[in-house]
């Protein structure tokens, strides 16, 4: 079976620190997916701070990527999918072949100069827009909010477990690249066959130099062949939104919202669910220019409520997709003790009926593990942020509090 992905040739990763990766879930363990060039006895990790897009698709290890694709190697980075296909399951780059079809291994192969050079023809592009934004989420990072950095600095000092290694980031200059009109510039070059553009942050909504290259698009004519596709937090909604989302061939608008009303104004820290509402009135309003849906993040906080959320999603007919908190793994799901989980499973069992979601929960969750170790981390870690928010966890989050009480757990809190 052939180990071709299109996506080496065709697609760029960018993070908010501006390392570009060859896809959202290849190895990231000490940058082993990351563009980097190979210099006597180190690697020379590139940004997109000081090196163009070329230099970046073009570097030693993007080469060599592509080079072990077209012998039927299986690099180092991609070993998720391929282990997954062996497991029966349909992977990334499965489905990124059914995507882009017309970027096959034939194409790839008569594209491919000797040394594993390509020219620039971009399809897919994925744009983490730096790490400003006006939200601290209880589950992100500094490195996805700069709402964070000090509240991260107070913490680590204070709790071992949590990484440290967000603060070797430069602060704010690793981030500046999402607001530098000339790698939009370079970007417009590097993709005139662009179909697919997903832009997230930070909140990509206050990054103006990206609408500039969104307007370039549209004056030009590319952006009726682009798929548009965006995460939001709801929380502003500039006109201009309105203005050009519209002029794409597709604008997918991914609403991040979490809980209901001061559950999600917790979890999504800065918040105002008036503001949510509001934005979330005004693109039902235009629903028959894009397309909706719920991007959910599924932690130890909300997941005692989802059935409660999903019945809202519903009431308001857009589709909730969830997303699960693996990192920090103390804000997982699974740290909730196992009978808890049993208790809230039982409930969903109730409410949710035929859900499809119910069975994926179930699959993820509906077992025996549990590390108290990790639970005493969740708490400890809200403590700590509820002194410098003035907030109290356990007043919020009172359904989740309910049930592990029931099952015998208070003196943990």
């Amino acid at each position: 079976m052939s180990t071709y992905c299109p996506l080496p040739w065709q697609h760029l990763a960018t993070h908010p620190h501006g390392g570009v990766t060859l896809c959202c879930i290849s190895d990231h363990t000490d940058g082993l997916n990351r563009a980097r060039d190979f210099k006597e006895g180190y690697n020379e990790f590139l940004d997109l701070n000081k090196n163009d897009i070329t230099s970046h698709m073009n570097s030693d290890y993007y080469k060599e990527v592509r080079l072990q694709m077209l012998n039927n190697e299986k690099p180092k980075a991609c070993m998720r999918c391929y282990n997954e296909e062996d497991n029966g399951i349909k992977s990334k780059r499965i489905h990124e072949q059914s995507v882009f079809p017309q970027t096959d291994e034939i194409w790839a192969s008569n594209n491919t100069r000797e040394d594993g050079n390509i020219d620039m023809d971009l399809r897919f592009v994925e744009l983490r827009l730096g790490n400003v934004c006006n939200v601290r989420c209880r589950t992100c990072n500094p490195a996805s909010s700069s709402k964070w950095l000090e509240d991260y600095k107070d913490i680590v000092e204070k709790a071992d477990f949590i990484n440290k290694g967000y603060l070797g980031l430069n602060f704010p200059e690793d981030f500046k690249w999402a607001e530098d009109d000339n790698f939009y510039d370079d970007l417009f070059e590097s993709a005139p066959n662009l179909e697919v553009i997903y832009i997230n942050g930070g909140e990509p909504t206050l990054i103006k130099q990206h609408w500039t290259y969104l307007r370039k698009l549209v004056e030009s004519g590319r952006s009726k062949d682009i798929i548009l596709w965006y995460n939001i937090n709801c929380t502003m909604l500039p006109p201009i939104a309105l203005e050009l989302w519209p002029e794409f061939k597709e604008a997918r608008i991914c609403l991040s919202i979490d809980d209901l009303e001061d559950r999600n104004a917790f979890i999504r820290t800065n918040t105002d669910w008036n503001a949510v509402t509001k934005t979330v009135d005004t693109l039902k309003g235009m629903e028959d220019k894009l397309t909706l849906r719920i991007t959910q993040t599924v932690s130890a906080y909300n997941y005692a409520t989802l059935p409660e959320f999903f019945e809202w999603a519903d009431s308001i007919g857009i589709e909730v997709d969830m997303n699960f908190v693996y990192d920090p793994d103390y804000l997982s799901p699974a740290v909730i003790p196992a009978k808890a989980r049993e208790l809230i499973h039982t409930e969903f069992r109730k409410t949710m009926g035929n859900d499809h979601k119910l069975g994926t929960l179930l699959s993820m969750f509906n077992n025996d593990d549990w590390d108290e170790l990790k639970w005493e981390q969740f708490c400890r870690y809200n403590d700590l942020l509820d002194k410098n928010d003035n907030s109290e966890w356990r007043k919020t989050f009172t359904k989740l509090k309910g049930v592990i009480e029931d099952v015998g757990h208070t003196s943990i809190y």
